[in-house]
């Protein structure tokens, strides 16, 4: 789903938002926050982003709110917390009551340690962090901040820690598929695929429609059909060398193949230097 985001940031006229520096709150600085923000949406709120230099955590405490984003359309319900990376575009709105804290975090972090995709978690200690944000910037004691800011600290990493775990799965199919990109001489298996991804059969499958809404086998005929009008298209090899180059014994198997997915014949398809375009999807 292609979406088209600007940076806009819309509050409504009942509608609050407190801002929190490091300044205001020391322990941010340890945290690597730039800045944080406490939003009490009572009638209307949308904050979109193009590119993004910073990623930001956002943890729904009350009320909900929907997302938009290069993967689609979902909500974000009470207790529920998301990671947006730095560099991808999103949007989340409101036209009703919601309450939410957000923190931009630096962009330095790991990329191995960010979900490549989005994905909402739940976070049962969403209320708490609110509360904290509250108490930090009206307590004047010294210790009571100091304990506040020990668990302010520690509740972000672990909805950090959520975000992260559940964009494993994410990143290690990824991985798996570059991996076969880079051998699609092989007789790949489902077998083969799930033992690599350390999962069974039916996780794999699970994983792959949620990514790519495809099954695996289909995820690496797209992949072989790619490379198959790359060579076709950039080399004078024979229908024979391309046919194995991505994995089809028989050349005749390949061009049928190749018919199926493209409507065309491998020939045809060189003769008339078509550039690649969508997956077909129907096959």
């Amino acid at each position: 789903m292609k979406i088209i985001i600007d940076n806009q940031l819309v509050l409504g006229d009942k509608s609050k938002e407190r801002f929190m520096t490091p300044k205001e709150v020391p322990i941010l600085t340890s945290m690597g926050v730039s800045m944080a923000g406490m939003t009490k949406v009572v009638d209307k709120y949308l904050c979109s982003r193009s590119a993004p230099h910073h990623h930001r955590l956002l943890i729904s405490v009350e009320g909900c709110a929907s997302i938009n984003s290069h993967r689609g359309h979902f909500e974000i319900l009470p207790e529920q917390s998301i990671l947006f990376p730095a560099g991808q575009d999103f949007v989340y709105y409101a036209n009703q009551p919601w309450d939410f804290i957000w923190f931009m975090l630096p962009k330095e972090l790991s990329p191995d340690l960010l979900p490549q995709t989005l994905k909402v978690e739940t976070f049962e200690h969403s209320e708490e962090i609110f509360h904290i944000c509250v108490l930090l910037q009206i307590t004047q004691t010294s210790l009571l901040k100091d304990t506040l800011s020990q668990r302010l600290q520690y509740l972000v990493e672990q909805a950090l820690k959520r975000s992260i775990v559940a964009g494993n799965g994410a990143i290690k199919l990824h991985r798996l598929f570059a991996n076969v990109e880079q051998q699609l001489h092989l007789l790949w298996t489902v077998e083969d695929l799930s033992t690599q991804m350390h999962c069974s059969k039916a996780s794999l499958h699970r994983h792959c429609m949620k990514e790519y809404d495809c099954s695996p086998m289909h995820k690496i005929t797209q992949l072989r059909m790619r490379r198959a009008c790359d060579l076709l298209n950039q080399t004078d090899w024979s229908i024979k060398q391309i046919a194995q180059q991505v994995g089809f014994k028989d050349p005749l198997n390949f061009s049928h193949r190749f018919k199926q997915w493209h409507n065309l014949s491998p020939k045809h398809y060189r003769a008339n230097k078509i550039e690649p375009t969508n997956d077909n999807i129907n096959n």
